[in-house]
């Protein structure tokens, strides 16, 4: 996740397709602007690379062309899943299921998750994509907050989880742990691509 210039890939890009990009942007710049300061003329090249990385950043990764490349190896979880926990601990003999959705936020340099639930909602704290036996998993750690209107017993805790996307079935399944001695499997498909940021 991010620039990484042991790739051969990443090097191309970042040190030299956008630099090369940057300074196009300011030679252009001062074209169609040619009094300005030259202090202005000298950073342009430096708010060039800037607006392409952040541009690439948060949006071109995305594009398909950036994959079969190499440049980007991560899977593009940024939407809503919506689905059902099944937890180890249990009542009446039985274990709890609880229905939620996740909200994946993520860019080319970073990722958060966020929980939502009846009772509660979590926030990743640290999170981070990992090659596992030839397959990418996301790991992450949460800080979970209890509804205080609708918790009973539940208690603020904090929690790690390892989702693996399924892109065939357009889904992500998983496992978690919390500090209160429970864990469970998540499975989550997809809902949409807007995150609505609650239940």
């Amino acid at each position: 996740m991010g620039v990484d210039f042991k790739k051969t890939s990443h090097i191309i890009l970042f040190a030299g397709v956008m630099p090369l990009l940057s300074l196009l942007i300011a030679w252009l710049f001062s074209k169609i602007l040619p009094s300005l300061p030259y202090w202005v003329d000298t950073l342009s090249p430096i708010y060039g690379y800037g607006l392409i990385y952040l541009l690439f950043d948060r949006y071109l990764w995305r594009c398909p062309i950036f994959t079969a490349f190499g440049i980007v190896s991560i899977p593009n979880l940024n939407r809503r899943w919506k689905g059902k926990q099944r937890s180890s601990y249990q009542e009446n003999g039985k274990n709890v299921e609880v229905k939620g959705c996740l909200e994946i936020e993520q860019t080319f340099s970073s990722v958060l998750v966020r929980g939502y639930y009846e009772k509660s909602k979590s926030e990743s704290v640290v999170c981070a994509f990992t090659k596992l036996n030839s397959e990418i998993y996301l790991f992450y750690a949460y800080d979970n907050d209890p509804n205080t209107l609708k918790c009973g017993t539940m208690q603020q805790h904090k929690g790690s989880g390892k989702i693996r996307y399924l892109p065939a079935d357009n889904r992500i399944e998983g496992f978690y742990w919390n500090s209160i001695g429970n864990q469970g499997d998540m499975f989550f498909e997809y809902e949409t691509t807007e995150l609505r940021k609650r239940f």
